[in-house]
């Protein structure tokens, strides 16, 4: 005997309904509202920033958005549970004041980053995002961003 089988999947939905055609058994898979289980969104702690602390513990991001005001700047990526007062930096992607890379980001305009459909970007001791007025090896913190991120 064959046994065929129906799948539905609903992406924006999130609802995963599998069926075994020959047994006509439903199973609908959700995914579960625990932020430890899903990807939990960190909203901007207030109109502008200078920084987002998106996790205060080891973790992966999985996408962010930055709109910006009337300073330009750049995005740095940290893995941190601060954001890092002003400063030299050296990139890499060891702990601390050590950011990622840094995102270029104009005056009065919006940044975002997905990992979708890829993996996400792994961080051993938390994820911060700064927002800062300079690029390159210096951080200068800038409160005139607004950050949100995607996090497990």
């Amino acid at each position: 005997m064959t046994r065929t089988r129906a799948i539905l999947i609903v992406l924006g939905a999130c609802l995963f309904i599998a069926r075994d055609a020959a047994a006509q058994n439903f199973v609908e898979l959700r995914p579960s509202p625990s932020p430890v289980a899903g990807i939990t969104p960190v909203p901007p702690t207030g109109t502008t920033m200078n920084g987002l602390v998106a996790k205060a513990a080891p973790g992966n991001l999985y996408s962010f958005i930055a709109s910006t005001g009337s300073v330009s700047g750049c995005l740095f990526l940290f893995n941190s549970t601060t954001v890092p007062s002003t400063g030299a930096v050296t990139f890499g992607n060891a702990s601390g004041n050590v950011p990622l890379a840094p995102i270029p980001v104009g005056a009065n305009s919006i940044t975002s980053f997905d990992a979708a459909p890829g993996p996400p970007s792994v961080f051993s001791v938390g994820i911060t995002i700064g927002y800062s007025s300079t690029c390159g090896g210096t951080f200068t913190q800038s409160a005139t961003a607004s950050i949100a991120a995607w996090v497990q």
